[in-house]
Formats: C-alpha cells, structure tokens, sequence
C-alpha cells in the first residue's frame, strides 16, 4: 500500500522536521576490557551483587573454579559500570607474575595516558579489573616446600594489592581469583 508496484516511490510520506540534529551523548568511558560474551544467561543475580559490591567497596573478589565463568562475570560487570558511566575509565589487566604486577597495571593504563600509579591516581574514578589474579600466587613456585612458598607469595600478593589500592585512593579493583 505504501510503496506500490506501479507507482512512483520519491515522493516523502513525512514532511520535514524543521531544524537540526546533531547527537549529544558522550563516548563511553575508555576500556581496554574484553567485550562479555553475547549470552549471559543465569548469572544476573550474580552480576547485580558484583556491581554493587564495587559501587560500595575499594576491592570486589570473584572466586570459583577454573572455568566457572570468573571473567566472564567480571567483564559483563565491567561493560555494566562502564556503560553507566559509574567511572572514568574501566582498566584490564590480565595478572601474570608478582615481580611484574605494578608493571602490568601500567602497561593496560596505558590507554589512558599513564606511565605511573600517580598517573593512575590522577585519572578520576577507574576500575581496575585484576583477571587471573592467582597467577601472583601460582607462578614462579618451585616444587620445594610449595605451601611455605604460596604463604609466602599470598602475603606478597597482599601487600600488592594494598599499596595499589592505598596510592590510588580513586581507584576500585575488582578481582577475579581461583
């Protein structure tokens, strides 16, 4: 009925709006997280914890097993803030060795033009995301006295994570962690 066949279809059904558009919503704040996967099925009670837990807290734990759905959850909880623009920026950092953790959460800033944690400091509310977090914990332990060397490696990690938390009083860090 509106376009038919055998006649003419140039002629505008709507006349003109008088005026000009012109789009007035801000970028989304910069990320460097990893998209969340397209279904997220089951999980929202999950999700919705996770985000008010790092609305209202310094430090968000996501625990479980190997290939539960840690990062999963962490990166659909990091597009939710990010999307709401409950921070200025969301920070990735896929957690490799202790001796590298500061190094590592420079190197994924770096999109927001910092080189040190006082650059860190400087760059507004920023969600700091921590994946893998057991790696502090489980790389570079020989096989002697392994449960002496994670004691060890733990309270490292812990005192990481504090001057981290500690130089960067802006900052909020959720961390996923088997």
């Amino acid at each position: 009925i509106l376009l038919p066949e055998d006649g003419p279809h140039d002629e505008p059904i709507f006349s003109e709006i008088p005026g000009s558009f012109r789009e007035t919503t801000p970028p989304p704040p910069p990320s460097n997280a990893p998209p969340p996967p397209t279904f997220f099925v089951g999980r929202d009670s999950e999700l919705w914890v996770c985000v008010e837990s790092i609305l209202n807290h310094r430090l968000t734990t996501i625990g479980g097993r190997y290939g539960s759905g840690k990062s999963a959850l962490a990166a659909k909880a990091a597009a939710h803030v990010r999307h709401h623009r409950h921070f200025d920026a969301v920070v990735w950092v896929q957690v490799t060795t202790h001796d590298r953790f500061f190094d590592d959460v420079i190197g994924a800033a770096a999109f927001i033009n910092t080189s040190t944690l006082a650059d860190l400091a400087s760059a507004g509310r920023v969600l700091v995301v921590l994946n893998d977090f057991e790696n502090l914990v489980l790389n570079g332990l020989g096989a002697q006295d392994v449960a002496a060397a994670q004691l060890a490696a733990r309270e490292h990690c812990r005192l990481l994570l504090r001057g981290l938390l500690e130089s960067c009083s802006n900052t909020r860090v959720l961390l996923t962690c088997s």
